[in-house]
């Protein structure tokens, strides 16, 4: 019985599979001819299907049970491939659609450079708007334009951009139109532009374009104006100082338009969270805060040190604002703070050192860095000396470091000897002359300001200069007297004939060492020259005077002169007698200043110039009573003593 039934079983499965597979194939039959345009691939698969399904007569049923799932496999595949010929004809659909929608769109490889960017602009806002302004902008920026025309132009102007001032400053072109509405517009025009855009100052100073608004209205706005603006910076300056743009807008309102109230509260942010937020009434400075409460002066510097680390890059240390806080942060940080904050910044002091307080921050690193410290400042400075020499505040750091480096020689090498090589250029420009006036005389009060004097006292006696003041004195003019000496030597006369370089030429004189014979030669051929009159009205007056008659020139000889009497050395009024001669300076006695020269020649303590003057100016006596000018007197009053 059981073999009866599963055999019945099997031939039951049999059947109903031959009854499936013919099914199948009259599908297959029926597909046929809806798919002539199909590859040979597919007919292949037909056949190999045919041939499976006459296999599949002749099977078992656990045979047939096996093969189901291959034919499960085959009815997944012929779904797939209609599928994906029904989604490749929707696309056919969608991209006929899409070439009908398109045909109305302007063919941009079929245009010119220029034609394609017109196109450009008009997918743009306002394109049309921005193109008329445009054109009454080119009109209103002109000089000539009549101020009724310009007029007529900017109350037109004020209707059409009316309600779109934040759109218009957005982009390149039409925030010049913008700009020079602010420029030559009244107080009406600029108050309702700025009265469109005041609450988003801050995102419009850091837009590439929009920021010139706002400088536009920190130069021509009104004070409550600009301190609406200044308020809008509060609690963001310090990413504000990081950003490209923004950096710009806030450097302009730091530097030339807040003032000191408004300057405080923009630092106040580099002191700590807390005072980004709680403004303070009453305070000036960061002195101020630290008085009133000492206890947060830890926390203030510790702060200002980490936030100034992040700031220590080119773009960002160059702003003024960051070298005040730099400049508060070394005056009220502890010592191992601010050794650390001067190995940090050494680097890029030659960056700061060009503004009042970066020049005093970079003072303060010479004075409290280690040798290492000052002698990475130094090597900084190549190629850059000459231009320190001559800046105003960068010729202090020069002179910070004649008063703080012991290494002399390696100062000599790398700063001293850039320095003679431009000496011409040094020489010719006050703050130059400054530097090489404070090695030669250091701080003498006919040289330099009190002010100056007191700023360069407060390096003194600092930790890590360890030698003697004179002999590092010494030292210096030792490596730069020879250079000095062969620069007098060579333009002795354009240093003599000017003002400001011939109190110079009497410090290099006096104060360098090794042979000056060459110096005293130049000067004395000076005064060896003919003395012509030469008119007080004419062209090149003073270049074509004797040294003798010119206001720089006989200073200079008067100053040597009496430089000999206080030595009792009159190696320079021997030769300048050997030199001119007493018959040139017969000459002498006829003009006031020659006077008053041969005056101090006689004064000088050597006998034997005073008896060669007395004798050749005796027989003169008479023309000297004659003369009217106060000279004349006293020379004659000396001769008859």
């Amino acid at each position: 019985m059981e073999k009866k039934k599963s055999r019945s079983v099997a031939s039951t499965g049999k059947i109903k599979m031959k009854k499936k597979f013919a099914k199948q194939g009259k599908v297959k039959k029926e597909n046929k001819s809806a798919k002539k345009s199909t590859s040979g691939i597919k007919k292949k698969k037909d056949k190999t299907f045919e041939e499976k399904s006459e296999k599949f007569v002749k099977m078992d049923f656990e045979e047939m049970v096996a093969a189901e799932g291959d034919d499960n496999e085959e009815e997944i595949e012929a779904k797939e491939l209609k599928e994906a010929k029904r989604e490749k004809g929707d696309k056919l659909e969608k991209g006929k659609k899409r070439k009908a929608e398109d045909s109305d769109k302007p063919d941009l490889l079929q245009m010119s450079k220029k034609q394609r960017k017109d196109v450009r602009k008009q997918v743009k806002t306002n394109y049309e708007l921005s193109q008329k302004t445009k054109k009454m902008w080119e009109v209103l920026r002109q000089e000539k334009c009549s101020k009724e025309k310009r007029k007529e132009i900017l109350d037109e102007l004020k209707e059409l951009v009316k309600g779109k001032v934040l759109e218009l400053v957005y982009a390149h072109d039409s925030v010049r139109v913008v700009q020079c509405c602010l420029k030559f517009g009244d107080g009406s025009l600029r108050t309702d532009m700025f009265n469109e855009v005041k609450d988003h100052i801050l995102n419009m100073s850091k837009c590439k374009y929009a920021k010139f608004f706002v400088k536009q209205m920190l130069r021509y706005g009104t004070k409550e104006q600009r301190n609406h603006i200044m308020i809008a910076f509060h609690g963001s300056v310090c990413k504000m100082v990081r950003h490209k743009e923004a950096s710009e807008v806030i450097e302009m309102a730091y530097n030339n338009h807040a003032n000191l109230k408004q300057r405080l509260k923009l630092l106040e942010e580099f002191y700590g969270p807390s005072f980004a937020v709680f403004k303070k009434e009453g305070i000036e400075s960061l002195d101020d805060i630290i008085k009133a409460e000492p206890e947060k002066k830890r926390q203030i510097t510790e702060f200002m040190a980490n936030i100034l680390t992040s700031m220590i890059d080119k773009t960002v240390i160059k702003h003024t604002l960051i070298h005040k806080v730099l400049y508060d942060f070394f005056l009220h940080a502890r010592p191992q703070l601010r050794s650390d904050m001067i190995e940090s910044i050494r680097e890029v002091v030659v960056q700061i050192l060009h503004t009042h307080d970066g020049a005093r921050v970079a003072m303060q690193c010479i004075w409290h860095g280690t040798a290492k410290d000052r002698k990475v400042i130094m090597k900084s400075f190549k190629t850059y000396v000459s231009k320190i020499c001559r800046e105003e505040y960068g010729h202090w750091v020069m002179l910070a470091l004649f008063d703080s480096v012991d290494d002399t020689k390696l100062l000599a090498k790398i700063i001293l000897t850039e320095m003679m090589k431009c000496l011409s250029d040094i020489c010719e420009d006050q703050y130059g002359r400054k530097v090489l006036l404070y090695i030669l005389c250091h701080r003498h009060q006919q040289h330099f300001h009190p002010h100056t004097i007191e700023l360069l006292k407060k390096g003194d006696g600092n930790a890590h200069s360890k030698k003697d003041a004179n002999t590092r004195k010494q030292e210096l003019i030792e490596s730069v007297s020879k250079p000095l000496l062969e620069h007098v030597k060579n333009f002795a006369r354009q240093l003599v004939r000017n003002k400001q370089t011939c109190l110079l030429v009497t410090a290099i004189y006096q104060n360098t060492i090794g042979d000056k014979k060459p110096l005293m030669e130049a000067i004395c051929g000076l005064a060896s020259d003919d003395l012509v009159a030469v008119p007080r009205d004419s062209k090149d007056a003073l270049n074509k005077m004797h040294i003798i008659e010119h206001p720089a020139g006989h200073l200079v000889l008067k100053k040597l002169i009496q430089l000999d009497r206080e030595t009792q050395d009159t190696v320079f009024c021997k030769m300048l007698i050997d030199k001119v001669g007493t018959d040139k300076m017969i000459t002498w006695s006829t003009i006031n200043r020659g006077a008053f020269i041969l005056v101090s020649l006689m004064d000088c303590g050597n006998d034997e110039v005073k008896n060669a003057i007395k004798d050749a100016m005796t027989p003169l006596i008479k023309k000297l009573q004659k003369a009217d000018f106060k000279g004349a007197e006293v020379l004659q009053q000396k001769l008859e003593s």
